[in-house]
């Protein structure tokens, strides 16, 4: 890799960083509505919708470990381009933005929720979190 293209790379890697680091912090904590609470009839479904959210949830985490696992192989090859691990980045952006926006349905029907599935609304809460 010439030193041009290196430079480039550097430059396009502090670039995606910077703005996946501000995407990741925005997903780490949505902007979401303040939770409401609902009449017992329009709750029906809720406990439904909450598993399956964090079935979504678990399915992008892996989904992430895998695009993680992924840009590590990409580190060690020097054969790949800045291009492939810039979209590697983005990738697990996306996955985790997605995550936050389930996290954050979540959060604003946790009230409505059975107990064990609040107790999962707060652990995934916290996983993503550390994960952005």
């Amino acid at each position: 890799m010439s030193i041009l293209n290196k430079a480039g790379y550097a430059a396009y890697v502090l670039a995606a960083a910077a703005l996946t680091g501000a995407n990741l912090a925005a997903a780490a904590q949505p902007a979401c509505a303040e939770p409401v609470h609902m009449a017992a009839s329009s709750t029906e479904n809720l406990p439904r919708e909450a598993s399956r959210l964090l079935d979504q949830i678990r399915a992008e985490a892996a989904r992430v470990q895998d695009q993680a696992e992924l840009l590590r192989r990409l580190s060690t090859d020097t054969g790949r381009t800045w291009e492939s691990h810039a979209d590697a980045l983005m990738t697990i952006r996306d996955q985790v933005n997605d995550m936050g926006s389930r996290l954050c349905r979540l959060k604003s029907i946790r009230t409505s929720v059975l107990p064990w599935q609040q107790e999962a609304i707060d652990r995934a809460e916290a996983a993503v979190r550390e994960l952005a």
